[in-house]
């Protein structure tokens, strides 16, 4: 792990060397990590995501970890996995859509010592810290993936709330120019000028001969992308190949090609829009 990563952890859980799992329960509150597709009901983490979920596994190592909750997605479920595998216990599954103060009122009933682990959506995240700390959380934009809330309640009965980072930081969406290259690694988006949105989702048939071997056939490697037009939340799927099929795409009247594929298991793609 990075220096600057291993900071932003330590920084965290500096509040926790002094306080005892007598001293009361601590509720850490996270998103799930990135998935695979912004369009399917229920997508696997990406590759970026698992790793995110193995970085959240590390966060908790050390800690007194009681219980471990997530929806009935496999995107919190598979963001939580990791961590309750590593102490040893099960992944209670909870609706998603449970009102917050009930959930959360079922969360201290159940829990009065040790750490919780809960792992939801950026559209309940806020609303269950808030019920939790009986606070105001910060809503949760799309993009975001690291933020790690905590909430400690005391044996006095009264919560605080601290807000940190975890993992990697969650890459900001930049804005490229038309005529450009620009590389995406898998799971990455980008702002094209006229404000639609680009993201790539990741490389799956790839059937390349692989760098430095002849080879009788080329072969073919398959990049998915997801393309939003401003203002709206259906997304375009679509595929560009680097031997077998289509190299470019229509995306309201301005053409993408595929520059370049790299080799290996999630390869960064090289794009150009014009």
């Amino acid at each position: 792990m990075k220096p600057t990563l291993l900071l932003l952890l330590s920084l965290a859980l500096a509040g926790c060397a002094g306080i005892r799992a007598s001293d009361g329960v601590s509720f850490v509150v996270v998103r799930h990590a990135e998935k695979t597709s912004d369009t399917e009901r229920d997508p696997d983490l990406s590759v970026a995501g698992r790793m995110r979920a193995q970085q959240l596994a590390g966060l908790l190592a050390g800690r007194d970890l009681v219980a471990v909750y997530a929806t009935e997605y496999k995107r919190t479920q598979q963001t939580a996995r990791p961590g309750a595998d590593a102490h040893r216990l099960p992944v209670t599954v909870y609706a998603a859509k449970s009102p917050a103060v009930e959930f959360a009122a079922r969360l201290k009933a159940a829990h009065r010592r040790g750490t919780v682990l809960v792992v939801g959506h950026s559209n309940t995240v806020p609303g269950i810290v808030s019920a939790l700390c009986d606070c105001d959380a910060a809503p949760m934009p799309e993009s975001e993936y690291d933020r790690v809330s905590t909430v400690r309640i005391g044996a006095d009965g009264k919560p605080a709330l601290e807000t940190g980072r975890y993992g990697d930081a969650t890459p900001a969406s930049a804005t490229i120019a038309y005529g450009a290259p620009f590389t995406l690694a898998a799971g990455q988006s980008v702002t094209l000028p006229d404000r639609s949105a680009l993201r790539y989702v990741g490389t799956i048939n790839d059937s390349r001969c692989p760098p430095d071997v002849q080879c009788i056939w080329a072969g073919d490697a398959e990049a998915r992308f997801e393309w939003r037009a401003q203002g709206s939340n259906d997304a375009e799927t679509f595929s560009l190949h680097t031997h077998q099929g289509e190299r470019s795409h229509m995306l309201a009247g301005r053409t993408l090609a595929l520059e370049s594929l790299a080799n290996g298991d999630a390869p960064a793609v090289t794009l150009k829009v014009e």
